[in-house]
């Protein structure tokens, strides 16, 4: 979809900082995220909240 960023996370880590990406004010496109179920299993998933480069076409 054209002008829309589509994100899906591979695990809480990236969730975590696909959702603070998301937020920033640089981030000027609409912002979706496929938000995974079930249970986390990471059990250190609270780490430092990076931003995401956004990856055009892959």
């Amino acid at each position: 979809m054209p002008n829309m960023i589509i994100s899906s996370p591979m695990n809480e880590a990236e969730l975590r900082n696909l959702m603070y990406t998301a937020q920033l004010e640089s981030t000027e496109l609409p912002f979706v995220i496929r938000y995974p179920r079930g249970e986390g299993v990471m059990p250190e998933w609270q780490t430092p909240m990076e931003s995401v480069e956004n990856r055009e076409g892959t």
